[in-house]
């Protein structure tokens, strides 16, 4: 392992290590083909981390977010939360959401606000992951752009 990884858009080839990442990490993969877009983190080819996000109208739901456990507490997963916010605000969105059971600390210290899912966007009711993907346990957050 070099220095830092490549923050570059997915491409197609790269679906298959994103799922192998989320498996390894016990996250959904269902809905991850209704991305908007995926990022992924590259070090010498090798995909180490990735994130995504769903455009529901104005509301954009944060998603696939995950880093290799051999990469993890090195600020990764702040650089790919912090790409996501970036690429919601330049796609449109108002704001953006997120179901999580493993970063809720990381969101909080970035502003992002705990709420109840019942005060989500509706436009997101559509999203595989709130119909059912992301088990009841995962907490919900959302930041205003």
């Amino acid at each position: 392992m070099s220095g830092r990884p490549l923050l570059r858009d997915a491409t197609s080839s790269d679906l298959s290590a994103i799922r192998r990442l989320l498996q390894d990490a016990q996250l959904p993969l269902d809905g991850l083909d209704d991305c908007a877009r995926l990022w992924v983190l590259d070090e010498e080819g090798q995909v180490v981390g990735a994130v995504g996000f769903e455009l529901h109208g104005q509301a954009a739901l944060l998603r696939s977010l995950v880093v290799d456990s051999s990469w993890r507490g090195r600020g990764l997963g702040l650089q790919l939360v912090q790409n996501g916010v970036k690429m919601a605000r330049q796609s449109g969105a108002k704001s953006i959401h997120g179901l999580t059971t493993t970063i809720p600390d990381l969101l909080a210290r970035l502003g992002w606000t705990e709420v109840p899912r019942s005060k989500l966007p509706a436009d997101l009711a559509a999203s595989r992951e709130l119909q059912g993907a992301c088990p009841a346990t995962a907490r919900a957050f959302s930041l205003e752009l």
